[in-house]
């Protein structure tokens, strides 16, 4: 597991390199939240990711051993990111939008089913003042999130799937921080119990 922590990146890096190569040198950098190509830039953007995952590896250092199965999802999800930027630009006319959030509620579910064997960790989970002063309400906490982190992700699914346009991108997104708000606020009540 741990190896996947570094050699995620290191396929990130491989992969914009090979993007690099092969795309014009402007290209589509941005699209609204309907999916339409709405700024042009240089492609050297590519490598902003692959810089990022080499950044939290090195920043974080110290949690990645309390975390590991986390961060491989977190490269994961940052890699899947990288290789759709990387399509959107060679094919401004794929659908991003869909194929993120499809990508985005698969990460969601593999949250969920790891939340709850987690570690209290300054920066993976659901971090509170309340979770973090109490082992019992980290762990109740976690365990909570994973129903709503997997129900949540089927529901992004299925909304970049049947939804289209800027709705699509709406409704997925207040999906997303319902599910990141209602364990947060659990954790608050269960800890003045």
């Amino acid at each position: 597991m741990k190896k996947l922590i570094y050699i995620i990146p290191v396929l990130t890096l491989i992969y914009a390199i090979v993007m690099w190569f092969i795309l014009p040198d402007i290209v589509p950098t941005h699209f609204g939240i309907s999916g339409n190509v709405d700024a042009y830039g240089s492609k050297n953007l590519l490598f902003v990711i692959p810089f990022v995952s080499f950044a939290f590896i090195i920043l974080s250092k110290t949690e990645l051993q309390k975390n590991q199965m986390m961060y491989v999802l977190s490269m994961s999800l940052l890699f899947y990111v990288e290789i759709i930027m990387g399509l959107s630009m060679k094919k401004p006319d794929l659908d991003i939008i869909a194929l993120f959030f499809v990508g985005f509620g698969i990460i969601m579910i593999l949250i969920g089913i790891i939340l709850p064997s987690s570690e209290t960790s300054i920066i993976v989970g659901i971090r509170t003042k309340w979770t973090l002063r109490s082992k019992e309400v980290w762990e109740r906490t976690h365990l909570f999130a994973r129903i709503i982190f997997i129900v949540a992700g089927v529901l992004v699914i299925l909304s970049s799937i049947l939804l289209k346009g800027s709705i699509r991108f709406t409704v997925s997104f207040v999906i997303a921080i319902i599910a990141v708000l209602i364990p947060a606020v659990y954790s608050y009540f269960i800890s003045e119990k």
